[in-house]
């Protein structure tokens, strides 16, 4: 054996210098060749090689850049979360007292503390009524959203409510929003948790009722008149659009039917029914009738099962009877040809109003919590352990003695190992202490679990209640 094939002391195999001449060869061949495909290179793709290469320096430095930048910032980590959620508080709160501005110069203002935003058709009063909606809830969530997450941010453990509280034999909640850490943190940073759970029920009791449709409906009769009589005429006169003081607009038969052949009726009043043809039944007559016996005819407190009568048939032609209630069988018309309908035009007085008592009342709360949210944005510097990203770098810098090693560790062996009885497991003492000696140990044992054995007891009859 040569010097150059023996073994040092160390256990070392030196590198033989037929061996070293050979990898020194392959670096250059290698080397050899990159330089070779870059001289083979067409100039545009070298330049197109080179830019490639400038802007991934570049981006490279500027992602490092900003980094630096966070990390130095004020706002890095939990606190970014925070401030987004403090603009947003801002901003709803503007939105709040401008609804109550607008309130205070609509109209007339409040009167006992209730102010009309705007008039119109009821149609159009629902539509806006579901924007108005539409926008509350959003902001509603926009604002529970940063409460919450201010929180989640307040109940985090910091890694000395940590170590106190696996020094004790008990754990805590990361990542999570968890009201079990409320034993674990100072009482102050709980007492501002409960403040902003408790002040979020306000919220979903005013808010929601701050703004509100009110609509109304108009009770109408029915006078059905002969086409051509001096009714009729004057009826004419009262509908003409181009005419100042205009009363009564002119339908047709799809449209009154439409109109008056709802539940409610809200931006038309009385309606009137041209007649121009009447159908009889001919073998109960011994004579022509005379028409005039049968109008001008009335319907009083007309409604949507009256329509739906009239117009069984058609709402070109109506049924006379069950405009009456008299039989067919004594010489009266069968039905009638309704030739143009007028309806009276009704000012619309559906509106939607906004209460002020509510509205101060969200204001407040709103208040309450964005003054929170601020409290911990400028003054707390804690270090609040948030998110498992969190836990993972303060454990990885300074081991926890309590679970060093125990990484690999479920929640329900971390429970058994600190003496903690676990709900996961049922059956006999003796094997469920086998059971956990084993996973303990680094043994996988197969054990079959409901959907439900994730989670205590007695969040599922709470989630059974709800």
């Amino acid at each position: 054996m040569t010097s150059s094939d023996r073994i040092t002391e160390d256990g070392v195999y030196p590198v033989s210098s037929s061996r070293r001449s050979s990898q020194a060869s392959l670096v250059s061949a290698a080397s050899s060749q990159t330089q070779t495909q870059i001289q083979t290179d067409s100039p545009v793709q070298q330049l197109f090689h080179s830019i490639k290469t400038c802007f991934q320096s570049r981006f490279q430095e500027l992602e490092a850049l900003t980094q630096n930048r966070l990390k130095r910032s004020r706002f890095y980590g939990w606190r970014m979360g925070v401030l987004f959620g403090s603009c947003m508080s801002i901003f709803v709160l503007c939105c709040n007292i401008a609804v109550v501005v607008i309130g205070s110069i609509a109209h007339s203002g409040y009167q006992n503390g209730i102010a009309n935003v705007m008039y119109g058709e009821a149609s159009s009063i629902s539509r806006w009524s579901t924007f108005f909606h539409l926008l509350i809830n959003a902001a509603s969530t926009v604002l529970l959203a940063s409460s919450n997450y201010t929180m989640q941010v307040l109940c985090s453990p910091t890694r000395d409510d940590i170590d106190t509280a696996h020094a004790r034999g008990m754990w805590v909640d990361i990542g999570l929003l968890s009201f079990r850490n409320l034993k674990a943190i100072p009482r102050k940073r709980a007492a501002l948790a409960l403040v902003l759970a408790f002040s979020s029920v306000p919220l979903h009791l005013f808010y929601n009722a701050a703004v509100f449709q009110i609509a109304t409906y108009n009770e109408h009769n029915i006078t059905i008149i002969e086409h051509g009589s001096h009714a009729y005429d004057t009826l004419v006169v009262l509908s003409d659009d181009t005419q100042p003081g205009q009363t009564f607009r002119n339908l047709s038969n799809a449209q009154w039917k439409q109109i008056y052949g709802t539940k409610f009726v809200a931006d038309h009043g009385d309606l009137f029914l041209s007649i121009d043809r009447m159908a009889f039944n001919t073998s109960n007559l011994p004579t022509a009738p005379n028409t005039d016996h049968f109008l001008p005819l009335y319907i009083e407190k007309s409604n949507q099962e009256i329509i739906h009568n009239l117009t069984i048939e058609s709402a070109d032609w109506i049924r006379y009877n069950h405009s009456t209630g008299i039989s067919v069988d004594e010489g009266i018309p069968v039905s009638m040809s309704v030739k143009l309908a007028f309806a009276k035009i009704i000012e619309p007085h559906s509106r939607i109003q906004t209460s002020l008592y509510f509205m101060v009342t969200v204001i407040a709360f709103n208040l309450l919590k964005l003054a929170i949210m601020l409290r911990v944005l400028f003054t707390d510097r804690q270090d609040y352990i948030v998110t498992l990203g969190d836990a993972l770098a303060t454990f990885l810098k300074h081991p926890d003695p309590v679970t060093h090693g125990k990484c690999m560790y479920g929640k329900e062996e971390m429970m058994y190992y600190l003496g903690h009885a676990s709900h996961y497991a049922k059956g006999e003492e003796k094997d469920i202490e086998e059971y956990f000696s084993a996973r303990l140990a680094g043994t996988w044992l197969p054990q079959p679990k409901p959907y439900f054995a994730f989670i205590t007891y007695d969040r599922q009859v709470f989630l059974a209640l709800l």
